[in-house]
């Protein structure tokens, strides 16, 4: 699913396709909530630190260059899945590039490209 989102802001879609599967997943209403009753407290603290900030990186070639990294790290993920605990940090990167994108703020798209170049740079120390 990242890899597809991923594709579609590479392509400049401004509308994401999602699959027809994926649309039509129905969830119990006392499930959904009982789900944001849960991760409210996360997201209300999300909110409290994030702002629009660093607007400079919201620009052609640097989202395209956002996409770029989160389609090759879901490959990553894919791959690794059977690694304790990498696919869950390769995944974070793709949480701080989500959350930058989805509230515009520059300082989360900074700490995702600094924590690529870490894995990057872990990559190229092991192979």
């Amino acid at each position: 699913m990242i890899a597809l989102l991923s594709l579609q802001l590479m392509l400049g879609i401004k509308q994401p396709w999602v699959p027809r599967a994926i649309l039509n997943i129905k969830v119990k209403t006392k499930l959904l909530k009982k789900s944001i009753k849960g991760i409210l407290p996360v997201t209300k603290k999300i909110d409290a630190f994030t702002k629009r900030r660093l607007q400079v990186l919201f620009y052609f070639p640097l989202i395209n260059l956002v996409a770029v990294i989160c389609f090759f790290l879901s490959i990553i993920i894919m791959f690794i899945g059977f690694i304790p605990f990498l696919p869950f940090m390769v995944g974070i990167i793709v949480l701080f590039f989500g959350i930058g994108l989805a509230v515009a703020d520059g300082l989360f798209i900074c700490i995702g490209f600094a924590l690529t170049g870490m894995l990057a740079t872990g990559i190229y120390l092991i192979v």
